[in-house]
C-alpha cells in the first residue's frame, strides 16, 4: 500500500475519523456531549489523555467542530499546544475540520496561529486543504503567514489550488499569497 504524503493535520483527520477510543473523555468530545465532558472532568478524567492517534480530547472536539465541548475542555485547563502523533495542535485539527466557531474559540483562548506540525504544515495549510474560505480568512486575519512553506515546499495557496478549493484560493490570493 502506498501512502501519499499529506499535511500532518490531514493524517490526523484520517485517524480521528476511524479511531475508536477507549477513553470516555474522547468519547464525550466525539459525541459533542458537553455535560458528559464536565462530569468526567469533575471525576478526574485526564484532560490531555491520548487515544490511538495520540490525540487529546481537545483535538477530537476541535476536528469535529464540537465548540461547546472544546470550551469545556479549555476552561478546565486542556493544553492548547498539545501535539498529536503528527505534531498537529488542536488548531490544526479545527482548521482541517473547518468549523469557524471552533477555530475562533481556539484563537481567542490563545492557540498559536503559526504552529508547525511534523511535516512543516501550519493550521493555514490544513484550512487550505479543507477549503473552508472563512477559516482561511480568519487565520490570515489573526496573523497566519500566507507564504509559509511546509517541508515539501508547498504553500497554503498551492495546496488549495491543487485540491481545487476555490474559496480558499480566493481568500489566499486576496491576502497576497503566492504559490
Amino acid at each position: 500500500m502506498r501512502i501519499r504524503r499529506l499535511p500532518g493535520a490531514t493524517l490526523l483527520g484520517v485517524f480521528l475519523a476511524s479511531a475508536v477510543s477507549a477513553e470516555p473523555l474522547h468519547d464525550a468530545a466525539q459525541e459533542g456531549d458537553a455535560a458528559k465532558a464536565k462530569a468526567l472532568i469533575a471525576s478526574g478524567a485526564d484532560l490531555d489523555g491520548r487515544d490511538e492517534a495520540l490525540s487529546t480530547p481537545l483535538h477530537v472536539a476541535a476536528f469535529l467542530g464540537k465548540a461547546d465541548v472544546a470550551a469545556v475542555l479549555i476552561a478546565a485547563g486542556a493544553n492548547l499546544d498539545a501535539r498529536d502523533g503528527f505534531g498537529g495542535t488542536p488548531l490544526h485539527a479545527a482548521a482541517l475540520g473547518g468549523d469557524l466557531a471552533t477555530v475562533t474559540l481556539l484563537l481567542e483562548k490563545g492557540a498559536r496561529v503559526d504552529s508547525v506540525d511534523h511535516l512543516g504544515g501550519t493550521p493555514l495549510h490544513a484550512a487550505a486543504f479543507a477549503g473552508v474560505g472563512p477559516v482561511v480568512e480568519l487565520l490570515i486575519a489573526r496573523g497566519a503567514s500566507a507564504s509559509a512553506r511546509d517541508r515539501n515546499g508547498s504553500t497554503p495557496l498551492a495546496i488549495a489550488a491543487g485540491r481545487k478549493n476555490e474559496a480558499a484560493v480566493v481568500a489566499l490570493r486576496k491576502a497576497g499569497a503566492t504559490e
